[in-house]
């Protein structure tokens, strides 16, 4: 960004007769600095030179040289400042020497600052930097330019960095706006018209009683049930993304825990035929039975979610190296290779799905860091057309301490 002084330039006056060699530079020749100030100028972490009213570089310190890739000031001293480091712009254009702002600088005294163009190095590689550009008076009468300068690349990649960031984020959060309010519209809508219905004047037997069919109970329940499931959803990532999401295990039988539960949410699958399988005598490990719940539901309901009606839904259970071994394996669509790796993150649910589903995209995110807090681990194997299978681990032996705390960095277990 360009920055030029509204003030007067300031007057560096040169020194008297019989210090005309400590000066910096004129147009007539180089006026070298003296020992000390040639000790101070070098010792600048900021890249500093003069140039002459001729355009010619009339003195550079150690950092200037430093940067630019010289190793010897006699690269640059003499050499026409323009046109050794400053000739391209930061596209690679030709950048006319009348619009350079450290020319303007001792053509009409205007001093300039920027931050956004680049200087060229002696290989022929570009750094943005971030440059001053002062013209230089000697008894009233500009003799030529000083500029200092910094290597403005690391700063520039991090404010890149951040920008991005901050657009990925407003992206994000704007994604989930829009998820939110469209998943809280179906089920707030389904109860506004239940509710309207039992409301209705031919529903009305007496001015305080109505008759209601019991359908539209469970219609209503249904949708307060899935708002539920929203609003616990999006409490455990903001639980998880600050570490304060906790585990309260205890021995718990894991193939008795996932029959029951099975028993429980059988209606709510739909049209399939669920199958437990199991290998093994002893299954108990020490898990969180309402988080192993929530675990097993999200993948089950995903299971036939994405199978077609009448298809078979199979849990294999399973104990070996001292882990149960959970694989619930579904005949539905399948999911590309190229999309497996993504399936674990935020709010992402799978473009390939003909039939936009519900649910905000969190419940694999919220599963694979409850299984990670218990030790465990989770994978998928899948094939398009198909079917997929999610593999869930749990450790038998017990992690101390018994309350965990989930780290969204890392996704382990604190000890």
């Amino acid at each position: 960004m360009r920055r030029t002084e509204a003030r007067s330039a300031p007057k560096l006056v040169g020194p008297g007769k019989d210090s005309r060699k400590s000066a910096v530079a004129s147009s007539a020749g180089t006026r070298r600095p003296d020992r000390y100030s040639t000790l101070i100028l070098d010792s600048a972490s900021e890249g500093i030179w003069s140039i002459g009213l001729d355009g010619l570089i009339t003195y550079v310190n150690k950092a200037a040289l430093r940067m630019f890739g010289f190793t010897d000031e006699s690269q640059m001293i003499g050499k026409h400042s323009h046109e050794l480091v400053h000739y391209k712009r930061a596209d690679g254009s030709h950048y006319p020497r009348e619009e350079c702002p450290i020319y303007r600088a001792f053509l009409e005294g205007i001093p300039a600052h920027l931050d956004d163009e680049v200087l060229w190095r002696s290989d022929g590689t570009s750094f943005y930097a971030d440059y001053r550009s002062w013209p230089i008076y000697e008894d009233e009468k500009i003799i030529g330019s000083v500029v200092t300068f910094t290597d403005n690349t690391e700063k520039r990649r991090l404010q890149e960095q951040r920008q991005m960031a901050e657009s990925k984020l407003t992206a994000a959060r704007e994604a989930l706006a829009a998820v939110i309010a469209h998943d809280l519209k179906t089920p707030i809508q389904t109860i506004e018209i239940m509710v309207h219905l039992c409301l209705s004047a031919d529903r009305r037997v007496e001015a305080d009683k109505a008759l209601v069919d019991v359908k539209e109970l469970f219609l209503i329940r249904r949708s307060t049930d899935q708002l539920n499931r929203l609003a616990g959803d999006i409490l455990d990532v903001a639980k998880i993304e600050t570490n304060q999401l906790t585990l309260l295990r205890t021995k718990v039988d894991l193939l008795e825990a996932l029959s029951r539960l099975v028993e429980e949410i059988r209606l709510t699958l739909g049209e399939h035929d669920i199958f437990i399988q199991s290998e093994g005598t002893d299954f108990q490990a020490p898990v969180d039975l309402v988080r192993f719940r929530q675990i097993m539901t999200n993948l089950l309901v995903n299971a036939a979610k994405y199978s077609p009606l009448n298809t078979t839904i199979r849990v294999f259970v399973t104990q070996a190296m001292n882990r149960v071994n959970i694989s619930i394996r579904d005949q539905g669509m399948g999911i590309p290779a190229e999309l497996i790796p993504k399936i674990f993150d935020r709010y992402y649910r799978v473009k390939a799905v003909k039939d936009r589903k519900d649910g905000l995209g969190l419940g694999l995110f919220i599963s694979q860091a409850l299984v990670k807090g218990h030790g465990g681990e989770i994978r998928v194997d899948s094939e398009v057309g198909i079917g997929t299978t999610f593999h869930v681990s749990f450790p038998l032996n017990e992690i101390q301490p018994s309350t965990l705390l989930l780290r969204q960095d890392s996704l382990t277990a604190a000890s």
